[in-house]
């Protein structure tokens, strides 16, 4: 059964359609329900082709102002789509187009957006170190400082990410912040001295929460990175590297955050801080050594509490961070990064790392 929120409360659709019949007109903020698909129907999984089920949907909903059925043509030439893309997707009518083939495929047709920016951070491959996995990218503001787009890991193929690597590391520098990819590693800040052009499908300025998309704001000097505080910045959603720029240079013109300004809404662009990030506070930190065969083994174990998530929710309260590193192994180094929304619960995961993971032949080394 599909169900739809509305006005508080939830209520069938062939319910809902029939309230909202009599011509009322749905107001700016109302929810709306329109159907695409008919997945179920009374109680068996439907076989028919997809013109037949368009068609039992919309004899099942009644059309209203809040209740209806997406529209669908049948177009029979590439020319038809371009030019039915052309009238609705490129004038900024709808988002893109879903075609569906007599196969039985089905693709979503929507623009692209291309953005250059500037890679000021990189992630190895922990099985294969010798590629790159990720990069960070960042565009700068008018006074200079740069800001995180987002990190991006299609980045081509095995040879493309052997090849990037020693260019990415030789340009390796210091930072006093740190940023981690969506794998959970760390990112090696580098100089910025690169540009690259990256594809996304979109950019999205809010969370799934409807919150605004925060990012850090950082500025490079000769001691490295330092961090400004956060400020909005749109998400990118499935960035491809393009290409290198090398015939652009890391300015405000070349890798300016206005190519992205516009998808921010005002109340995204009232929310820029400048302020320092508060410092973190490490709470626990034990580390435990075995040798075994000449060689030493590292377990360690790391609490701290960020004191940032009041400022921006994509900070967690409290992180519990494991090392394990063997020399002798295969993938010599394995972390594993929790989160924590309370000292209680950090102390409940902690322990649990411990009890797992320290056995007999491990010694405690002294504060």
């Amino acid at each position: 059964e599909l169900h739809a929120l509305v006005e508080g409360r939830r209520a069938r659709v062939g319910d809902l359609a029939a309230a909202m019949a009599g011509g009322k007109k749905a107001k700016t903020n109302d929810i709306c329900f329109s159907a695409f698909d008919l997945v179920r129907d009374g109680g068996t999984v439907p076989s028919t082709p997809y013109d037949v089920r368009h068609a039992r949907i919309t004899a099942l909903l009644h059309a209203s102002a809040n209740v209806g059925v997406i529209p669908v043509e049948d177009v029979h030439t590439a020319a038809q789509v371009k030019a039915r893309f052309d009238t609705t997707v490129t004038t900024g009518e709808v988002e893109g187009l879903v075609l569906r083939l007599d196969s039985g495929l089905i693709y979503k047709v929507k623009p692209s957006l291309t953005i250059d920016a500037a890679i000021i951070g990189y992630t190895a491959k922990a099985d294969q170190p010798d590629m790159a996995r990720s990069i960070l990218l960042g565009l700068m503001h008018t006074d200079g400082r740069m800001q995180i787009l987002g990190g991006c890991g299609n980045i081509g193929s095995d040879e493309d990410r052997k090849a990037l690597l020693p260019t990415l590391a030789k340009l390796a520098v210091a930072s006093s912040v740190r940023h981690a990819s969506n794998s959970g590693s760390l990112y090696t800040f580098i100089k910025p001295e690169l540009v690259v052009e990256i594809c996304v499908s979109d950019l999205q300025s809010v969370r799934s929460d409807g919150t605004p998309s925060m990012t850090l704001v950082l500025s490079h000097d000769k001691t490295g990175w330092t961090g400004h505080g956060m400020g909005p910045s749109p998400r990118p959603i499935h960035p491809v590297l393009a290409r290198l720029r090398r015939d652009k240079v890391v300015d405000t013109t070349a890798i300016r955050f206005d190519q992205v300004s516009a998808y921010l809404s005002n109340d995204a662009k009232a929310t820029t801080s400048g302020d320092a990030l508060p410092v973190s506070q490490v709470l626990r930190r034990d580390v435990w050594i075995k040798e075994a065969k000449g060689q030493i083994a590292v377990r360690k174990l790391l609490i701290w509490k960020t004191n940032k998530e009041a400022i921006d929710r994509a900070f967690p309260a409290y992180v519990v961070h494991w090392t394990d590193y063997s020399a002798g192994r295969g993938t010599p180094l394995k972390r594993d990064v929790r989160l924590a929304p309370d000292e209680a619960s950090t102390s409940i995961i902690a322990n649990a790392m411990v009890e797992d993971n320290i056995k007999k032949g491990w010694n405690k080394v002294p504060a």
